[in-house]
């Protein structure tokens, strides 16, 4: 009984202190000798942290969303990523071909899944309209080293293949 009440009390002088007089959380815990991280526990649970930086200061390890990792993180996206040249990135730490234990190209993935294994390290996708972000099967051709999909590109540039097919080819 004596706990809860103390606490409401101190919550009423957390809270003047914040808004009345414009204190920070951090001069409010030295104000009153006590930890920083139950003052912006108490302002967040309270809603009266006054803007996203200081919504961010809880000190403890266990309420950062950084150290929640995957779908736990409330930062999380579904998994999905871009690379710097703008392929698209799927999370799957399971994948024996994931890059850095993390994440796996979509367009391996979409032939992987089309073919029924995994792609050996030497294949290589390319897409056919040269849009990185279309992934669909339609759009994906698979050579079986990068030497035959630089052939392949040299001679489309020089006209003698036309969306994946040669130029002589009936349809």
């Amino acid at each position: 009984m004596k706990y809860t009440k103390l606490r409401v009390e101190l919550g009423l002088v957390i809270e003047d202190l914040y808004l009345k007089e414009f204190n920070s959380g951090n001069m409010i815990a030295k104000k009153l000798s006590i930890n920083k991280g139950a003052v912006y526990r108490y302002l967040k649970e309270k809603r009266l942290l006054r803007n996203k930086k200081e919504a961010g200061k809880l000190v403890s390890k266990f309420h950062k969303p950084y150290n929640r990792l995957g779908k736990k993180n409330p930062k999380w996206k579904g998994g999905k990523n871009y690379d710097k040249d703008g392929y698209v990135l799927i999370y799957d730490p399971i994948h024996p071909n994931s890059r850095n234990k993390k994440y796996v190209l979509e367009h391996r993935l979409v032939m992987e899944k089309h073919l029924g294994r995994y792609l050996r390290k030497s294949e290589v996708v390319h897409h056919i309209n040269e849009n990185k972000q279309n992934n669909k099967i339609d759009n994906l051709m698979l050579f079986p080293t990068q030497k035959a999909h630089v052939t392949f590109i040299i001679q489309l540039k020089k006209g003698g293949y036309k969306h994946g097919r040669r130029k002589n080819c009936h349809k």
